[in-house]
């Protein structure tokens, strides 16, 4: 590649950065106007996301839809709770935060995190279709551990492998008082195994 050649490579990456960064301050400006509500009565974490919590979740994902909503609509409806839990719960977490690290494990069209950079957060976003499982993420030698305030992780766990593994690892990748949210679903016949 000549000199010339990656200048202007490095040029169009400069503007390209550019222009996402103002979409993104566009954005954040535009969903000021709409800003976030999040679920406000006392909801356990460690729970089965039924049908009182779809109600309950209902103007999260009434939000998610005006966020994302063609993403939503390849949804299926029954399964955007999970979705809204992992929104609400993030951003109830990192709303105080300033600049916080969030990692995404199984991000392809994950709607709480699409949902979470259209309020202007910013997210690494790893999944086997575009770059990275857990595992291989875990182990490059750019991967820095306790980095994360949150990682969230929406109905991937009953994908892996090994769960153990899966769960240590997102483990050593939060920071000290870092959350994870995980969903999996849910099968009576899960009981049996």
């Amino acid at each position: 590649m000549s000199l010339q050649s990656m200048l202007n490579a490095k040029h169009l990456r400069n503007k390209i950065s550019s222009s996402v960064d103002y979409l993104r301050l566009q954005i954040s400006r535009y969903y000021a106007y709409y800003p976030y509500s999040e679920v406000t009565s006392q909801i356990s974490f460690n729970r089965i996301l039924d049908n009182q919590s779809r109600s309950d979740y209902q103007p999260v994902i009434d939000q998610m839809k005006r966020f994302v909503p063609s993403m939503m609509n390849r949804k299926i409806s029954e399964a955007n709770v999970q979705q809204a839990f992992v929104l609400d719960s993030t951003y109830k977490f990192i709303k105080t935060k300033p600049n916080p690290k969030i990692l995404c494990v199984g991000s392809y069209e994950d709607t709480a995190a699409a949902s979470l950079k259209m309020l202007g957060y910013r997210i690494v976003e790893i999944d086997p279709e575009f770059n990275y499982d857990l595992d291989t993420y875990f182990h490059l030698p750019t991967t820095v551990k306790e980095s994360y305030d949150v990682i969230f992780s929406t109905s991937v766990i009953e994908h892996v492998r090994n769960d153990e593994t899966f769960i240590q690892q997102i483990s050593e990748l939060l920071c000290p008082g870092g959350i994870g949210i995980l969903t999996c679903d849910y099968n009576d016949n899960y009981k049996n195994w």
